[in-house]
């Protein structure tokens, strides 16, 4: 239903009263009572009745204010009318295909999509593979005519025109940027190929169509959050807006937010493209308010002119002129209508298309983009103000200020100006991710985060043009847009991903992960910092683990709102219970609200002080410790109470207190500083942030990287970004006796690269391998590699490493060498019932919840050992100096090893047969058991695809059916670009100690806090044995006796009771000396008669030994 803004009110009423009550029958008489009409059928636009209360309706100004002072009614406001805030993406956020996934979970996660509709019949929503819905969802299909729903699309429901297709194709592209499904070989034209995916692409979609190509009125907004939160949906995302933020009761999202956070639904809202300051939407801090930053993906074109130079352009050009040179025309020589400047600007009406035929169209203005292509225009060259490319209807490129003045004195320069424009290209942008210059910024401290919203592919409708330009008539399945929209989706996924690991969370406490866990964004590439990207940029892979979250309940959100003025009649109205206000709310309420930033306004030129409260909440490890350490600006002084947060269980609460001092400049400018509570695993970040500007103390409470200021050798830096960049997600540990006069363990972890060469990473050394031991190494590196999806470890079943792969890598999979098991299954057949019991996924590589990608042992660091053999009596430093150089000159003999599999493969599959069920959907017949392969799934029924990384005979089959690249499927390692990768950088010697650059926190590298082992306490090194495995027990060779060994026996040997221990430096071996009895006479003469021992080190019965 279009509305016409001015016409229509909305009365807001806020929740819906319990007990006997009509929404329906209050809201008719309320609107009788002040229209004073019998009827009103034309005068009743909306009625809201199922998640909270209010209605819709036309009526005058004078109307409007009589119905406001009705007893019951919140607010009385006009009807706004909202606009949409217009691959490779997740790859660069660290979140690809193979990344830990809670695939049954993720299909319960509903994502409301309240936009512009949705194109049903794309790839990217079919249900293949799909079961039913879950039984929570209590919506419908009610998308109109010729409107189908299936098992992922859910539910549809349409509040304007007469059916839920999508005729804009940005509802199409913002839901399947969230949840579709994995579809191959998507691309525009060409450009941007590859595998077009959602975030959580196993997730259900409920659309809501609220927008037309007049934009969204505020009146079907709150019709599609009254029915979105009784249908029963997760989350909603709204990549809508009006152009700036208002109160909070007279903004309808605000609104429809703030009753889905009653229902635990979490509401994102895209930022804005006013590119302004203070212009920022989704500012009620019951919801996530998202920022659009680049990816490292940009898309540019070239313009050749006739005299040879080379202009570099922005745009999405899927055209190809083939090198040919066209005429250009620009200014008045292209109308006959308009002056100059309307020619130069291509106005409206002002081109003439015989003029213009066949001929490139200079335009000063982006606008004159439409024009040219409705001229007739052979193509177009424009001016731009920012480096932000988009789709263009017909050959064509936008040149920066400069490159557009280049352009211009050539025209000058010649009476016969020829240009080519080439297809665009892509290349890689090493500055991102940076905040787009169209993403709006603040007020307070908002955008909450920032998110890929510049030139995604994603899916699109087949009712709308790729661009802008309503004439053009292209239609693609697949197109690229840029925007917060684009941006506010992303966010939705990973909100989504972290409820499948935490479905119990509240909206805050997923708000909370996402913003505490974001990566540093550089304020030096973004000049309004933090109120421009807000805590950083999400990081999906780290929200599912923030250790610490501030949660709130709805009460702190009704708290909230009294500390900021409402009433508490008001208050009582939309939250549906009596509300008392705390005295002076106003002034302590806003600032101690639980929100994991803090801010407070300042003046000017004048000295502060402001005291923030905050309690969170333990999500990460039962027993756990957390330290405050202050990274203060000169211009802040912060205190932390208390300075530890001890915690002895999982969803335990404690308070800290923050004081910040310090004296604004008299200038805008702005200040940061940060606050880490860590436990040595998580590090949340908060930053401190001032504007003196009359704005506030903004503390951001962000969890960095594993350690952002880290410092690594260069050496040894080389190898972890080798095998960060280049190497399949597993590291192998093992440890190392060392021998001679310092003695303790060598401790390795290595990689294996895409042909099974390996790869020392870490090493150490302890003084043995106690549980302390190993967590001290690993939590070490943990820091050096930060974090990693998906990743495995591979050991043998000693419990001190177990300990430590527990504390340290909590979210990686813990694999059990073969080789161990093996021994057990050779000697004891009844082992086979043991290893079922373990559970298959700890040893077997089909089952393991992880990839191992064919690595069953630990064989791979016992050949580091191998290495080392003759240097173990070697000094730590020379230990390690033996270490560098081995990996600087030596190589294991390279093999071709993943082609020579895939070749054997391709060989293999010659004679099968393909059986299509449905585009991405195979059974290939290979005469034995056969092979169901999902390509939307990346998986194969044989397993040895997801297994291995790289395509099994049957994926190979059915890319040669489809006539694709099979190495496609293969992961990236494998390829020879990644592998030429993993050695391609210099391994330097290591520099004298006297020219070491360490940094202040690196003097000491301290040793694990308990290395030794205590007396009484249990050794924690022996091998976890298996379930059912009997321990042997030894016979001594001396008494005959079981239980114990010669070297503890208490029975003395045959004619000898005494002998003086070794001496200092001899052998640390205990051997028995043999003497004549004689002499052994003299000597026991010899010690019965002596008050202090013959030996410096006395003497000791064999039974004592």
């Amino acid at each position: 239903m279009s509305l016409s803004s001015g016409t229509v009110y909305i009365a807001y009423m806020g929740s819906v009263p319990d007990g006997d009550y009509s929404p329906s029958s209050h809201h008719y008489s309320m609107l009788q009572a002040v229209l004073k009409k019998s009827s009103l059928e034309n005068y009743l636009i909306r009625s809201y009745r199922k998640s909270f209360n209010g209605f819709a309706a036309k009526l005058t100004d004078e109307e409007a204010k009589e119905l406001a002072s009705f007893n019951g009614v919140v607010s009385v406001f006009p009807n706004k009318v909202y606009h949409v805030q217009t691959t490779r993406s997740w790859d660069f956020m660290g979140f690809n295909q193979t990344v830990k996934r809670n695939v049954t979970g993720e299909s319960n996660v509903i994502i409301g999509v309240i936009d512009t509709g949705i194109w049903p019949e794309s790839d990217s929503f079919s249900d293949d593979g799909f079961g039913p819905p879950p039984k929570k969802w209590k919506g419908s299909c009610k998308g109109g005519f010729n409107f189908t729903c299936n098992n992922k699309l859910i539910g549809a429901r349409v509040y304007i025109s007469d059916s839920a297709r999508d005729t804009r194709g940005h509802g199409t592209h913002t839901a399947s940027t969230a949840a579709g499904n994995m579809v191959v070989n998507a691309s525009f034209y060409g450009l941007a190929e590859g595998t077009a995916r959602g975030g959580v692409p196993s997730a259900r979609i409920a659309a809501y169509k609220v927008c037309d190509d007049a934009g969204c009125s505020a009146a079907d907004i709150l019709a599609a959050f009254d029915d979105a939160i009784a249908d029963g949906v997760d989350l909603l995302t709204i990549s809508l807006g009006a152009g700036a933020s208002s109160d909070f009761y007279l903004d309808p999202i605000a609104i429809g937010a703030f009753h889905a956070a009653e229902k635990g639904i979490l509401v994102i809202q895209a930022a804005g493209n006013s590119g302004e300051a203070e212009l920022a939407e989704g500012v009620a801090p019951w919801m996530l308010s998202v920022a659009a930053s680049t990816t490292d993906r940009l898309f540019i074109d070239k313009v050749v002119l006739g005299n040879g130079k080379t202009l570099t352009g922005f745009s999405v050009n899927s055209f190809s002129l083939n090198r040919k040179k066209i005429p250009l025309i620009f200014g008045k020589p292209a109308t006959t209508t308009c002056d100059e400047n309307g020619a130069r600007e291509c106005f409206t009406g002002c081109l003439n298309r015989t003029l213009v035929k066949n001929k490139i169209v200079v335009c000063e203005l982006m606008d004159g983009i439409d024009e040219a292509h409705d001229s007739g225009a052979f193509g177009s060259i424009l001016q731009l103000s920012e480096n932000i490319s988009l789709v263009v209807p017909l050959p064509a490129s936008a040149l920066n200020t400069d490159n557009f003045e280049s352009l211009k004195a050539y025209l000058n320069s010649t009476e016969k100006p020829v240009a080519e424009i080439w297809k665009s290209e892509t290349i890689k942008d090493s500055s991102a991710p940076v905040v787009a210059s169209f993403s709006s910024k603040g007020p307070n401290f908002i955008p909450d985060i920032s998110a890929p919203g510049v030139d995604i592919l994603a899916a699109f409708s087949l009712d709308a043009p790729p661009s802008s330009t309503a004439t053009d008539e292209r239609r693609v399945k697949y197109s690229i847009l840029s925007g917060t929209s684009m941006a506010c989706p992303h966010v939705a996924a990973v909100a989504a991903y972290v409820k499948t690991f935490h479905p119990d969370w509240s909206p805050s406490a997923i708000k909370s992960a996402l913003i505490t866990t974001a990566s540093p964004m550089d304020p030096s590439k973004n000049p309004d910092a933090e109120f421009g990207y807000g805590s950083g940029h999400v990081n999906p892979v780290q929200a599912i683990n923030p250790g610490l979250v501030y949660d709130n309940v709805q009460g702190d959100n009704i708290r909230f709102l009294c500390s900021i003025g409402y009433s508490e009649d008001n208050i009582t109205k939309i939250s549906g219970t009596n509300t008392t206000c705390p005295k002076n709310s106003t002034k302590t309420l806003p600032r101690n609200f639980n929100y994991p930033s803090l801010s407070a306004q300042v003046k000017p030129g004048a000295s502060f002080t402001v005291n923030f409260r905050r309690t969170v909440t333990n999500v990460g490890v039962a027993t756990s410790t957390y330290n405050a350490t202050i990274f203060s600006n000169s211009k802040l002084d912060i205190k932390v109470i208390p300075q530890v947060l001890s915690f002895k269980s999982l969803k335990e609460k404690k308070s800290y207190n923050v004081t910040v001092k310090g004296k604004a400049p008299a200038e805008s400018s702005l200040a940061s500083a940060a606050l880490t509570w860590s436990d040595g695993i998580h590090k949340p970040l908060p930053k401190d942030v001032v504007d003196d500007n009359e704005e506030e103390v903004t503390t951001e409470e962000e969890k960095e990287e594993r350690n952002p200021q880290r410092k690594v050798p260069e050496e040894n830096a080389t190898r972890i970004r080798s095998f960060i960049n280049c190497m399949r997600p597993v590291i192998i540990v093992d440890r190392a006796h060392l021998k001679g006069r310092y003695l303790g363990v060598n401790l390795l972890a290595v990689a294996m690269d895409a042909n099974n060469g390996i790869l020392l990473i870490a090493y150490g050394v302890g003084k043995s391998q106690t549980s302390d031991s190993w967590t001290w190494f690993m939590g070490h590196l943990r820091d050096c590699i930060g974090p990693i999806s998906n990743l495995t470890i591979i050991s043998d079943r000693a419990k001190s490493i177990d300990n430590a792969v527990r504390r340290c890598f909590p979210d990686a999979f813990h694999g059990l060498c073969g080789v161990h098991l093996y021994r057990n299954l050779k000697s004891r057949s009844a082992v086979c019932s043991t290893l079922e019991d373990v559970g298959f996924e700890r040893w077997s590589r089909v089952h393991q919840l992880g990839a191992r990608y064919g690595f069953m042992t630990s064989n791979s660091a016992e050949s580091i050992n191998a290495l080392s053999r003759h240097s173990r009596k070697l000094p730590i430093t020379m230990l390690m100096e033996f270490f560098r150089a081995s990996i600087q000159q030596w190589y294991y003999k390279k093999r071709n090893h993943a082609e020579k599999k895939i070749t054997k493969r391709v060989v293999k599959s010659t004679s099968w047969r393909v059986e299509p069920c449905s585009n991405t959907l195979f059974e290939v017949l290979d005469n034995n058991l056969n092979g169901l392969v999902d390509l939307n799934a990346k998986t194969c029924s044989c397993m040895k695809w997801q297994t291995y990384g790289y395509p099994c005979g049957h994926v190979i089959k059915v890319s040669s059916s489809n006539q694709d690249d099979s190495s496609a499927y293969a992961m990236d390692c494998y390829t020879t670009e990644v592998y030429r990768q993993t050695y391609g950088e210099i391994v330097y010697p290591i520099p004298h100690p006297s020219e070491w650059d360490i940094p202040d926190d690196l003097q000491t590298v301290l040793p694990p806090a308990m290395d030794r082992r205590l007396p009484g306490r249990l050794k924690s090194h022996y091998r976890i044995p298996s379930k059912g495995e009997e321990k042997k027990r030894s016979t001594c060779s001396r008494c005959k006796e079981s239980g114990h060994t010669r070297l503890t026996c208490g029975s003395p040997v045959p004619s000898q009771s005494y002998f003086p221990l070794p001496k200092y430096g001899s052998s640390s071996k205990s051997k028995a000396h043999m003497v004549s009895s004689k002499r052994q006479s003299k000597l026991q003469s010899s010690l019965k008669s002596q008050s202090q021992p013959a030996s410096p080190f006395g003497t000791v019965n064999l039974g004592d030994f």
